[in-house]
């Protein structure tokens, strides 16, 4: 089923979120609209029809695994600075990414897929979402792209070797806090990611997935450590 042949209940679905994005405003959650997963790519599908998709997001959900959600490319900050007023209810999370140097085939063998690896960079998803206070069920999660607002990439290359414990700071507070260990094997996530939406791109942005919570976000100065020295800053700036 395309994306604009919708069943009415998604198709609906489709048309609150996009609205209440538009209007800036959060909704109550829809729980019971969607009766699985495939049900809430659809709906994604129609919300990002037409954007231009430079990368992906994955986020491990528990028992049901890996959920993918699409990076457009306004969404990628080029300065260091995030207007947090610009969003609904601005949370950050602790990020690892890579940035793949060749096409990855959804069939890919794994070296293949390797290859188009060349190791990660500190990142920080600025997650946000439609929904009352992230209160919603994982497809509707899905359904509203992950609660992806916006992503700041770093600049060093860490080797797949790389290993260590990541600190998120705000004006000098550790709020947030991950280990490089926790995304698992970068190469493998690709793999089914590429699986997962039909292949990848050279070029694309593939954020990881790590699983530290995410924490609201307050203005100050932000700054991401990592192994090997790996730093990543910006400065926050209003309010949600």
């Amino acid at each position: 089923m395309s994306a604009s042949a919708l069943p009415a209940a998604e198709a609906t679905l489709a048309d609150e979120i996009g609205d209440a994005r538009a209007r800036r405003r959060t909704i109550p959650g829809r729980r019971g609209v969607l009766g699985d997963l495939d049900a809430a790519y659809r709906v994604q599908a129609r919300r990002f029809a037409g954007a231009t998709v430079v990368g992906r997001k994955l986020v491990h959900t528990g028992p049901l695994g890996l959920t993918h959600g699409p990076v457009v490319a306004e969404m990628l900050l080029e300065e260091p600075a995030v207007d947090l007023s610009s969003f609904l209810q601005p949370h950050l999370r602790v990020e690892l990414a890579t940035v793949l140097r060749a096409d990855v085939a959804p069939d890919a063998q794994p070296g293949d897929v390797a290859r188009a690896v060349p190791g990660v960079f500190l990142a920080v998803d600025v997650v946000d979402t439609v929904w009352i206070d992230y209160d919603s069920e994982v497809a509707e999660a899905v359904a509203d792209g992950l609660g992806t607002g916006a992503f700041l990439l770093g600049e060093q290359l860490l080797g797949l070797e790389a290993s260590g414990e990541l600190r998120l700071r705000v004006d000098g507070a550790v709020v947030a806090s991950g280990s490089v260990a926790d995304v698992g094997d970068p190469v493998t996530r690709v793999a089914w990611l590429a699986g997962a939406v039909g292949g990848l791109g050279a070029g694309e942005v593939v954020f990881l997935g790590l699983p530290p919570a995410h924490v609201p976000a307050t203005p100050g100065t932000l700054l991401l450590e990592g192994p090997c020295g790996a730093t990543l800053s910006a400065q926050l700036r209003g309010a949600a």
